[in-house]
């Protein structure tokens, strides 16, 4: 009997040895799955941290590549858009040069649309409107110039004459005066603000401009016949008829045909720029 229980204490003790080792391998097997768990998630973290820094900087490469590329196309591009806007001004100018204002209209028309901020062509392209009797046109292309440069006698000067055909004296006055005062050589300049004046029946102010036309340019063809009417209109009749004295002896001597008041307007404001 006591045998018998020896016995059984030693399998009860064996079973718990047994039990105790099964449990123990169990936590272990636990244990390293969750390690394992633990250790392939941050892994994964890893890996999709490489993985984006990895798309972010191909996207960065290839952004640089399209701006290389966007480079590299307009470099090749310039030159040629520069060569065909230097032969659409100069094939312009020289329809302009010859009176053909409306060959030359297109072509400015052209070089304006690739050169948009390019002020020789704005004006180039209002001198070719004022020549071809739109007045309007011109204006518009005249002003667009003053937008880009407040310094442009050429411009105001253009400004006037349109603002002049369109009967718009008073405007005409205002773009006359700043032309004459950044560049005062011109004698068109100070008989077209003599002609704004007139038509204003400012007849004194006319006279003085007149007389600056006249000191610029001695043998104006019109400006002493403009300056005898201006001083009639202003009560100085014996300064009058010297002026019409002038006028006939200046008529003398040119025996052309009387030109249309058109031709009056030309002078340096009015030549076509080269590119």
């Amino acid at each position: 009997s006591v045998a018998r229980s020896g016995h059984n204490a030693h399998e009860m003790s064996s079973d718990r040895v047994c039990a105790a080792r099964r449990a123990s391998i169990a936590l272990r097997h636990m244990s390293s799955r969750t390690n394992l768990w633990l250790r392939t998630s941050a892994e994964r973290a890893t890996v999709w941290s490489l993985l984006f820094h990895s798309f972010r900087v191909e996207a960065l490469v290839l952004a640089l590549l399209c701006v290389c590329l966007a480079v590299t196309s307009c470099s090749r591009s310039t030159p040629a858009k520069e060569d065909e806007f230097i032969r659409l001004m100069n094939t312009g100018r020289n329809y302009l040069d010859q009176n053909q204002a409306d060959k030359a209209i297109p072509l400015f028309t052209q070089a304006v649309a690739l050169a948009p901020s390019r002020t020789d062509a704005h004006l180039n392209l209002a001198n070719a409107f004022l020549a071809a009797g739109q007045a309007e046109s011109a204006l518009r292309h005249a002003l667009v110039v003053l937008d880009y440069d407040r310094n442009s006698a050429a411009a105001y000067y253009v400004a006037g004459c349109a603002h002049l055909r369109l009967g718009q004296f008073e405007e005409a006055v205002q773009m006359f005066q700043p032309s004459r005062d950044l560049d005062p050589t011109i004698a068109a300049v100070s008989y077209q603000l003599g002609r704004a004046h007139q038509e204003l029946q400012q007849f004194e102010d006319a006279a003085v401009a007149y007389q600056e036309a006249i000191s610029i340019e001695p043998d104006h063809p019109v400006a002493h016949y403009a300056l005898s009417q201006a001083l009639i209109r202003a009560g100085q009749p014996d300064a009058a008829q010297a002026a019409i004295e002038k006028h006939k002896a200046i008529l003398a001597k040119n025996t052309g045909a009387p030109a249309s008041p058109e031709v009056y307007e030309r002078c340096a404001h009015t030549q076509a720029r080269a590119p």
